[in-house]
């Protein structure tokens, strides 16, 4: 191992400790970011980081803001501001995956890949964060009614703004540390912003929504005020952390195709 891959790597093991630390992450999500970072690492290097980066600390330091306006949150999502293993798999793996890719099978059509994929769960980060804590009564796009701010699956003006802030702010500092054309940054930035709305729409057709048999809250827990809640739509082992998923590697999917056959 040479010298810059020895820093790297006390880079990345510094990161994900000091993310541990801050409580931005659980024990679990320390060691899933620190597999992440390497395999970002590995295909490209320290931009790749500095990219996985951005969006790790700015949706860390949005889910930590006014937590206690949001914490009722808690009694609807199945998972906390403390991101565990799964959280971060469903937000990084594919990022992890394509930098694996990167490595073994090196072509320029890996960094707009990868760019997509990190700018779609920034897009969808901001989105949820910002538009929950300044967003008014979100609008369900299953039925077009008002809903719980933070309900899956529903949209503000104000998350929509912050989503294309979001892919904004990752399709830039792309441009800037890989040196991508205009036409390529325009590309990465709509598929970016376009995961954020196959996101809510995964969110609101087909993850797993539950009401509670106790207090009968809507909510994305299996199991509520102790006892297992009743499936009212979606799939019951679709949950948030799959919709993220999904909602990332399409686009990144089109961007692939589109960089390796139409450009």
């Amino acid at each position: 191992m040479g010298l810059s891959e020895t820093l790297l790597l006390i880079f990345i093991l510094f990161s994900a400790t000091l993310g541990f630390f801050v409580k931005f992450l659980n024990f679990s999500g320390m060691v899933a970011s620190i597999a992440v970072g390497t395999g970002v690492a590995l295909g490209f290097g320290i931009k790749g980081l500095i990219l996985l980066g951005i969006f790790f600390v700015s949706s860390s330091l949005l889910s930590k803001f006014k937590q206690k306006k949001k914490a009722y949150l808690k009694e609807i999502h199945a998972k906390g501001s403390e991101r565990d293993w799964t959280q971060v798999v469903a937000n990084g793996g594919a990022a992890a995956g394509v930098g694996f890719l990167a490595f073994f099978y090196p072509d320029q059509v890996w960094v707009p890949v990868i760019a997509v994929l990190i700018s779609s769960v920034n897009a969808d980060t901001w989105a949820s964060e910002i538009g929950t804590m300044v967003g008014k009564a979100p609008i369900s796009v299953r039925n077009f009614k008002k809903v719980e701010a933070g309900t899956s699956g529903a949209v503000t003006v104000e998350g929509t703004l912050a989503a294309a802030a979001g892919s904004l702010a990752v399709t830039v500092a792309a441009g800037v540390l890989f040196v991508l054309a205009p036409t390529h940054l325009l590309i990465i930035f709509f598929l970016g912003f376009t995961g954020c709305f196959i996101d809510t729409w995964l969110g609101a057709f087909v993850q797993g929504s539950f009401k509670c048999r106790v207090c009968s809250l809507n909510t994305e827990r299996a199991i509520h005020c102790s006892q297992p809640t009743r499936l009212i739509s979606g799939r019951k082992w679709i949950n948030n952390d799959m919709v993220n998923f999904l909602s990332s590697v399409i686009p990144a999917a089109i961007a692939h195709f589109i960089f390796l056959n139409v450009l």
